[in-house]
């Protein structure tokens, strides 16, 4: 199970979406304020920490990052041949100063951090339990439109999963034709490319059946229950948690 994966046995499965999404906010505002990396790794920490206590392992958190990989060279990189200083070294009309090292470091660690939050959110929420507290306005307001976006929010969650599934089903039907798609850079670009429109061609076919059925069912426009359950002491304890820890972070900083 990847950290994007819901957990429905997880320990903050149970939080409700609006306490989460508080925590998020609150931690999100903790790596945006802190300016070090020394405080970006400590904000790392306190991440793994808490994905780990939530029911995420070391293997899985190394294994989803490595998806990332790419990125985060880019990102490395951008910021360490474009600020201006002391050089380090040269590649060909490229400056790597020691500016740009650092920014680069700081940079990427605060990139992880917002990664590894998205993670912890969807591991702990439920795409159903989310939808439904979209459609019911988290509890405050009612609205058909909310309605109608809580549906369509529910429906692209639940067809990533397909996207992934197909997406493999198609790479083993290339694969068994004679493609390989291991080697180099190139042939996987255009392999990934051959995929694309049986790919969106079988889940479009899949959204269509999804619409007719609603139709079908005669929903009438109401697809979740209105009744939002109201949030408990572990609720705002767990809300609290992040906001708390953004309250400290601007104050030391």
């Amino acid at each position: 199970m990847t950290p994007l994966a819901f957990d429905p046995s997880g320990k903050f499965a149970k939080i409700e979406p609006e306490a989460k999404i508080i925590w998020v906010i609150g931690f999100a505002i903790a790596i945006l304020a802190v300016n070090s990396s020394w405080s970006q790794l400590a904000m790392l920490l306190v991440l793994v920490l808490f994905a780990i206590y939530g029911g995420s392992s070391l293997r899985q958190m190394i294994d989803y990052f490595k998806i990332f990989i790419p990125i985060l060279l880019i990102i490395f990189g951008l910021h360490l041949f474009y600020h201006s200083g002391e050089v380090l070294f040269r590649i060909w009309i490229l400056r790597a100063t020691r500016a740009g090292l650092r920014a680069g470091v700081f940079n990427t660690i605060r990139f992880i951090n917002f990664m590894l939050l998205a993670a912890c959110f969807f591991k702990w929420t439920s795409p159903v339990a989310l939808a439904k507290r979209l459609a019911s306005g988290f509890g405050l307001v009612r609205s058909q439109r909310l309605q109608e976006i809580g549906l369509v929010f529910f429906i692209a969650m639940r067809f990533v999963p397909v996207l992934i599934r197909e997406r493999s089903l198609l790479a083993l039907a290339m694969m068994a034709r004679g493609s390989d798609l291991r080697a180099g850079v190139r042939r996987r670009i255009a392999a990934n490319i051959k995929m694309t429109l049986p790919l969106f061609s079988r889940v479009i076919g899949q959204t269509e059946d999804v619409a007719v059925a609603l139709a079908l069912k005669s929903s009438g426009g109401t697809f979740f229950n209105r009744r939002a359950r109201p949030l408990s002491s572990h609720d705002f304890l767990f809300a609290a948690t992040g906001l708390a820890l953004a309250a400290a972070v601007i104050f030391l900083v």
